[in-house]
């Protein structure tokens, strides 16, 4: 399910949360560190600048990825720029500890301390777990060790400094992994959840809480770009005569029919859901009333025109059905409620048609 639209958006609200924090941390931490090494050290001048080099690099990448944060509320581009964050991180405390291992001053163990503090740091804001913690330390890593024996370094003593960093790095990875692995599993069970709960079992069709926040939106769409659309109410007709007659595993046979039925004879924008009972909703984007109804009326000749076949059993079934175009109305309610006063017409008037407002 990693390539589930909804699950793909989960993770970008997750990078949107963690680019906030980490961005935040870099900004206030970082310039707190270089006013620190200034009052606790008696460094040269060069290093000093030096090391306000590489941290300038990330905390501007931390302003660009606040700036993302605010201006992307969707969380397009956080992912990518949260990775960008960590890289920057990364590279910056490497290029300290580059930078402190060869002056004749430098605090070597206090940088190994914040390679170590970064890693685990890194660890829950690597997107694809532990694969990409690897390669965000792994490719500045491998450029020190070569660097450091260019420079005349011998690999024991290289080793050596970095033995606990490396040590720090598979722990981190593990816990990357785990982190990974988790949030994806419940990203996965949420989504999971969310269709459940929009999911009639029965037919299979989408369910009252599913559409509710459609109709919302077709209602805000409609509104901003005066554009219209309908919404068709069916209802089985006597079908508590069905489930008396031949019992409610048949009834259920038959809803689950009429929803095949319905699915088959709409458009692929429309969305039909099962809204409670033996009744259906139809959505219809950008659709008057007059084009609704001979909409209504493909379905109604759909259900009717052959016997639904059950268990040996060939039972003719007809719908009902209650067609309302928008009318400006406030909220969805209003809307069903009439497209639901001309289904209980059809009902009067015989039943097995289509009604609608009166012209």
């Amino acid at each position: 399910m990693l390539n589930d639209p909804e699950i793909d958006q989960q993770h970008r609200e997750f990078a949107r949360k963690m680019l906030l924090a980490y961005s935040l941390l870099a900004v206030l931490l970082l310039p707190i560190y270089q006013v620190l090494d200034l009052m606790w050290t008696d460094r040269i001048p060069s290093l000093w600048w030096s090391n306000a080099a590489w941290r300038a690099l990330a905390v501007i990448t931390a302003l660009f990825g606040l700036l993302c944060v605010f201006r992307r509320q969707d969380g397009q581009g956080a992912p990518l720029m949260l990775r960008l964050l960590v890289v920057n991180v990364m590279l910056m405390m490497f290029g300290l500890f580059i930078s402190n291992y060869f002056a004749p001053d430098g605090n070597v163990t206090l940088m190994v301390n914040g390679l170590i503090i970064i890693i685990f740091a890194a660890a829950p804001a690597c997107l694809r777990g532990a694969r990409e913690l690897l390669l965000i330390f792994g490719v500045p890593f491998v450029a020190t060790l070569l660097l450091m024996g260019w420079l005349n370094q011998s690999f024991r003593d290289s080793s050596y400094v970095l033995y606990n960093v490396v040590t720090s790095l598979i722990i981190a990875l593990i816990i990357s992994e785990l982190l990974f692995r988790t949030r994806t599993a419940l990203f996965e069970q949420q989504v999971e959840l969310r269709k459940s709960a929009a999911t009639d079992p029965l037919t299979g069709m989408n369910n009252r809480r599913f559409v509710e926040p459609q109709l919302h939106s077709e209602i805000a769409r409609a509104r901003r770009y005066n554009k219209t659309f309908s919404v068709v109410m069916a209802d089985l007709d006597r079908f508590k005569r069905v489930n008396d007659d031949h019992g409610h595993n048949v009834g259920d046979a038959v809803l689950l029919l009429l929803a095949i039925r319905i699915s088959e004879t709409i458009r692929d924008e429309d969305r039909a859901v099962r809204w409670g009972g033996e009744e259906f909703l139809v959505l219809m984007p950008e659709i008057n009333a007059e084009q609704a109804l001979l909409a209504a009326e493909r379905i109604r000749r759909a259900v009717s025109a052959r016997p639904f076949e059950i268990d040996g059993l060939s039972l003719s079934i007809t719908i009902s059905l209650g067609v309302a175009e928008y009318a400006g109305e406030d909220n969805p309610e209003t809307l069903i409620a009439r497209a639901d006063k001309n289904l209980y017409r059809a009902k009067d008037e015989g039943r097995n048609r289509v009604c609608a407002d009166p012209s």
